[in-house]
């Protein structure tokens, strides 16, 4: 058997997630995941005689990591009070930029379909860690943050859920094998349930509907409602079972509709997130024209509302952090990149790009609420999936495969 070191070297940065443990507490944490990427792209240089350097991708992710290193320290020199978070977010992206590197080499030899069942056991392995890490919280359908499931070594459990929910559209649209797609749909749809993550929820109902329209095989819709209709007399009937259909239909309610029934504000509805972007956008405005086009630096968010004394190093709204952390001119490249992925999918469209049209769906709306990218456990995951989208027109997956 041919040793395959590209290979090796994806699956050993993937199961990096599940095993993630802090290494080095003080100047932030340094995770397992941060090392071994700084590792596997070393290696890598060395093993693949430099070709790893090689290619557009490469010089444009080195490019954008030296200009937010040096607007970071131009940042700094202005402004010293950051300098601690400002070098740990340029440590994070530099890890990502890495990942990116990486994975435009892995994606030259390495078909999609391994990356995708590695993917997916990867998420199943998270999902054991945290059963076993947080037995307590497991089946706690709680909106209390004290009893949720925390997830730290994923940076949380909404990101904890992010990634649960990539794992479920990669198995609905991927896996043909009814039993094992079931199943596997199944254990990661009652997971992001658990976690009461509403970003993740919605996002999730919201691409499967959106992703059957896009599909050229109308039987895929056919499919979801079928699934739908299965799945909610199974809710149905496990609630009514177990005693427990006020109290969770109670939690439901406030959880997720209390927002459409003018219970609460938009505001309160999304934890006062409304009041962050306000606060972060007014900040911006208030930025001198160096920061206007090339942000504060990459860690520049740390901020207190005076009014409810709320601390945060983030808006959750991903768009507007990289606005402020990097500027107008990196903004609009990224929503440029993004317009130009979504536009390729529309003009090449064919059942092939199916599951990857539902992943960047997916990422989307999940990063209009959640800022997983700027986290050191996870946020270089992103940077395996943008490749992907990126080089959507030269991949190729087996769509008839059955597993």
């Amino acid at each position: 058997m041919r040793f395959d070191i590209s290979k090796m070297s994806l699956l050993l940065l993937l199961f990096s997630l599940p095993m993630n443990i802090v290494l080095i507490r003080g100047i932030g944490n340094v995770y397992l995941s941060t090392i071994l990427i700084f590792v596997q792209f070393a290696l890598m240089t060395i093993l693949s005689n430099a070709k790893i350097l090689k290619g557009r991708m490469t010089l444009v992710a080195i490019e954008l990591l030296i200009i937010t290193s040096l607007t970071t320290l131009v940042n700094i020199l202005l402004n010293g009070e950051l300098i601690h978070m400002q070098i740990t977010k340029t440590v994070i992206y530099t890890q990502n930029i890495l990942t990116i590197i990486l994975m435009s080499y892995f994606m030259k030899t390495i078909a999609l379909d391994y990356f995708f069942k590695c993917f997916v056991i990867v998420i199943l392995i998270s999902i054991i860690r945290v059963y076993i890490q947080e037995p307590d919280h497991f089946f706690r359908l709680s909106v209390l943050w004290e009893e949720r499931i925390e997830s730290e070594f994923v940076a949380g459990v909404n990101t904890f859920a992010m990634l649960v929910g990539l794992a479920f559209i990669i198995s609905f649209f991927y896996f043909k094998q009814k039993f094992t797609r079931f199943a596997l749909c199944a254990v990661f749809l009652i997971m992001i349930v658990l976690t009461m993550s509403r970003g993740a929820l919605l996002a999730a109902i919201i691409t499967l509907f959106a992703t059957t329209f896009y599909d050229t095989d109308k039987k895929t819709f056919e499919l979801l409602v079928k699934y739908s209709f299965i799945g909610f007399l199974s809710i149905i009937f496990f609630l009514v079972f177990s005693g427990k259909m006020d109290s969770v239909l109670e939690l439901i309610n406030e959880r997720f509709f209390s927002f459409f029934n003018e219970e609460k504000t938009a505001n309160a509805f999304f934890a006062g997130r409304g009041d962050l972007v306000g606060y972060v956008f007014e900040q911006f405005l208030e930025s001198n024209i160096f920061q206007f086009l090339f942000g504060h630096g990459n860690g520049s968010m740390s901020f207190v509302i005076p009014e409810t004394g709320q601390k945060f190093e983030t808006s959750h709204f991903v768009i507007l952090d990289i606005l402020y952390r990097n500027g107008v001119i990196l903004t609009v490249l990224y929503l440029l990149l993004l317009i130009w992925i979504f536009l390729r999918f529309l003009k090449n469209r064919s059942r092939g790009k199916v599951i990857l049209f539902g992943l960047f769906l997916f990422l989307q709306l999940e990063l209009l609420v959640n800022p997983m990218i700027f986290s050191a456990q996870a946020g270089w995951v992103y940077s395996l999936f943008i490749i992907l989208f990126i080089k959507q027109d030269s991949l190729t997956i087996n769509i008839n495969e059955k597993i």
